[in-house]
């Protein structure tokens, strides 16, 4: 009996290992198509396969991958969530949806942006962005990731910065991207009355 209990946890281990493998091979072949494409702004196709791609990786081999794939998994995460200011935030709820299981288990992690935030303070932060820019055309801005650079602003705003920042400490990402949405809005809407 000992034997076969022996291998049946060799073949579990098996199983496992070839998870891991398959799930560290998607990340660096979705991360390699981003490092082509970069930041182009037709770049909505390679965001669709990458949700659909990581969709089907499993939670719990996050914690099992090395420190190199979690931080591609962790960028890739951050810009299949990105979008243009003028854009309206719900546009990145289904994605939201399909990523919550792995921004769940990643979302305190930090990656390497500059601004020494968390992936939940990144995506806060970028979504809060469109927020400002749909409420008081970037005006007053709620931002979430503790440091933030003229380039940073640049690269969020484009070429209009917003007139005041104020920064807020981030609680853990809902499930419920509405209610994400509403937290932000409600934050937004405290931001504006400070600046008043």
């Amino acid at each position: 009996m000992d034997i076969f209990k022996q291998f049946l946890l060799i073949e579990s281990h098996k199983v496992a290992q070839k998870e891991i493998a398959h799930a560290i091979t998607v990340i660096s072949k979705i991360y390699n198509e981003w490092k082509k494409v970069k930041r182009r702004t037709n770049a909505v196709d390679i965001v669709t396969t990458s949700i659909n791609k990581l969709s089907n990786i499993s939670p719990e081999i996050v914690d099992q991958i090395h420190e190199a794939a979690r931080q591609k998994l962790i960028i890739i995460l951050m810009r299949c969530l990105d979008l243009p200011i003028w854009q309206k935030v719900e546009r990145k709820e289904k994605a939201y949806k399909k990523l919550y299981p792995l921004i769940s288990k990643l979302q305190s992690e930090i990656p390497n942006t500059g601004t020494n935030g968390t992936l939940r303070d990144v995506i806060m932060t970028r979504l809060s962005a469109a927020i400002s820019y749909q409420t008081t055309q970037c005006e007053v801005f709620m931002a979430y990731e503790p440091r933030l650079s003229k380039s940073y602003l640049r690269f969020l705003f484009g070429g209009n910065p917003p007139v005041k920042t104020f920064r807020m400490q981030s609680l853990p990402l809902p499930e419920d991207f509405e209610t994400l949405v509403r937290t932000l809005t409600i934050n937004q809407e405290k931001a504006l009355k400070k600046y008043s």
